[in-house]
């Protein structure tokens, strides 16, 4: 089995619009229906990051990846909530992941499914890695833990299965994409 799903301007915007729909101030809170939310510029991801790369160097990495997994897992776990329907079909899933990534503006993400993994490509980078090039930066490490730890912790609960994984691409590094590679164990 081999298959690619891709993030769409069209389903990307739909996605977004029905999120302008639901999201309203209470309080000084903002909220996603009952989800509280925040707004944030993509430089925030590029500040923590480089802040906690400062204090413990490589081991930025790992700190990184464990604030993205639960968030991942979090998604994964109420997938269904966010596509609207009790139906959990691979497709429409993926579909939903895809686009529900470019809308928040972490990028246009491609996801293909294999036999015995998957890989995640993002063009033009996800926001760390695209900081970098936006101040004209390179990492000798790859830079966007949170995103591979969110897509990690995704994988593991929607599919049911453990997964070793990296980024193998990075755009913060100098390389054309990001390319994030997950193999089941």
């Amino acid at each position: 089995m081999q298959k690619t799903y891709r993030a769409t301007y069209k389903r990307g915007k739909e996605i977004l619009d029905h999120y302008h729909s639901i999201t309203k101030i209470r309080d000084g809170e903002l909220k996603l229906g009952e989800l509280p939310i925040v707004m944030a510029r993509r430089v925030i991801f590029y500040n923590l990051w480089s802040s906690i790369e400062k204090l413990v160097g490589k081991a930025a990495h790992s700190i990184v990846l464990s604030m993205g997994k639960p968030q991942g897992i979090s998604f994964a776990e109420n997938l269904e909530k966010y596509i609207g329907h009790e139906k959990k079909d691979l497709d429409t899933a993926m579909d939903f992941l895809c686009n529900e990534t470019y809308a928040i503006g972490w990028g246009a993400v491609e996801i293909e499914l294999r036999d015995t993994d998957i890989e995640v490509r993002c063009e033009e980078g996800f926001p760390v890695g695209k900081e970098y090039v936006l101040i004209n930066k390179v990492s000798s490490i790859p830079v966007d833990s949170f995103f591979l730890g969110y897509f990690h912790g995704f994988f593991e609960t929607y599919f049911k299965e453990r997964y070793s994984f990296g980024e193998v691409m990075c755009v913060g590094m100098g390389d054309r994409m990001c390319k994030f590679l997950f193999k089941k164990i």
